[in-house]
């Protein structure tokens, strides 16, 4: 199925820039590279959307100033919370990133995308790890607490293995942890308040 909408920030890719500009920047870009000066060269290239020649750049000078650019190119180019910047911020291994973004009210309207993305395609050294699952299980408790979205929030403690320390009762000490399978107590009468009420 096609997207809805581009996952795409306009006019990223230097679409705004005549050609004349683009060949410009990019002749900036290679006097950088010839000079010895990559960490410019990257810079000159990010800041005139040259993503393509700033990730080459990047990837000349060591894996950080990758794993930078890419965070750079995520936030700046990327939709908010599209499956895309997700898949990217992992890449980058910014899951503190990918976590913020996931939990705001827009990243929570995505929220199978988000989890799908980081089950799937994450970085191999980063997939089902402690790390990923837990930005899974801080999304699931942002689906409980936000959007009181019992059985979004329930999927993401499975993905993240966090059901088996959900509890059939709470105590006082531990009222911000959710309850198994759907009881919120602090959902109004009325309202789903479980799993099967939500069927």
């Amino acid at each position: 199925t096609r997207p809805s909408a581009s996952p795409l920030v306009p006019g990223p890719f230097g679409i705004d820039k005549s050609y004349d500009e683009v060949v410009h920047c990019a002749g900036q870009v290679e006097n950088f590279l010839v000079n010895g000066n990559a960490e410019a060269a990257v810079d000159c290239a990010a800041q005139n959307g040259l993503w393509s020649l700033a990730f080459a750049a990047a990837a000349s000078v060591n894996r950080k100033s990758y794993l930078d650019v890419l965070t750079v190119f995520a936030c700046e180019a990327l939709q908010s919370g599209s499956a895309l910047q997700t898949l990217c911020l992992a890449m980058a291994e910014n899951l503190d990133e990918v976590s913020r973004i996931g939990t705001t009210q827009n990243g929570l309207g995505k929220w199978r995308q988000t989890a799908a993305v980081l089950l799937r395609h994450g970085s191999k050294s980063h997939l089902h790890s402690p790390e990923v699952l837990s930005v899974i299980e801080n999304l699931g408790k942002s689906l409980l607490n936000v959007k009181d979205d019992i059985v979004g929030a329930h999927l993401c403690f499975i993905l993240s293995g966090h059901l088996t320390r959900l509890s059939i009762t709470r105590t006082a000490d531990d009222l911000h942890e959710p309850l198994l399978v759907g009881a919120s107590d602090r959902i109004p009468a009325g309202r789903p308040q479980s799993i099967g009420s939500c069927a």
